[in-house]
């Protein structure tokens, strides 16, 4: 057991213990326990039995569940990116991913920002979808100008039903 305390009257006391929940658990405790590292490497946050790599629980009412805050703390920058990526194989590495959400400052003013999902084709990471500031979605396009605007075949396979008019 190792604890860690304020010296000022009423403050904080953390305790850092192996084994309190069962053998092989590192716990981090401070009224309650905040984070556990099993005997398998998972890491729990809000949950004493992780059951993957990273496990996050929070009992929450209403709408908001637990989330993942990710900041870029450097200077505003046009282009300058926040990104979740993904790889699906030890030859993926931050440069080249199987797949990566992103999301991309477009104005260093005022902060706005798009948001792009891109994928790996095989022989490049291609961006595939993005979400404009303004609403507007590209599917094949980086600069979508409508609120849906397709770069390259569209295929529609069952009916398709449009409230105004069809522009081709």
């Amino acid at each position: 057991l190792i604890t860690l305390r304020d010296q000022e009257a009423g403050a904080s006391e953390w305790n850092i213990e192996n084994g309190r929940e069962a053998d092989g658990i590192l716990g981090f405790y401070n009224g309650g326990t905040k984070m556990v590292i099993n005997s398998s490497g998972n890491v729990g946050i809000g949950t004493t039995g992780p059951l993957t790599l990273l496990h996050l629980e929070q009992s929450a009412t209403g709408v908001s569940g637990p989330r993942i805050y990710l900041e870029n703390t450097g200077v505003a920058a046009v282009n300058s990116a926040t990104d979740i990526s993904f790889g699906n194989s030890p030859a993926f590495s931050p440069t080249v991913y199987s797949g990566r959400i992103q999301s991309i400052m477009t104005n260093a003013t005022n902060l706005a920002s798009d948001m792009a999902l891109s994928v790996y084709n095989g022989t490049a990471n291609v961006e595939g979808i993005r979400i404009k500031s303004d609403g507007n979605v590209g599917i094949g396009t980086t600069g979508p100008n409508s609120k849906l605007d397709v770069s390259g075949a569209l295929n529609v396979t069952s009916n398709a039903a449009f409230g105004s008019y069809l522009h081709i």
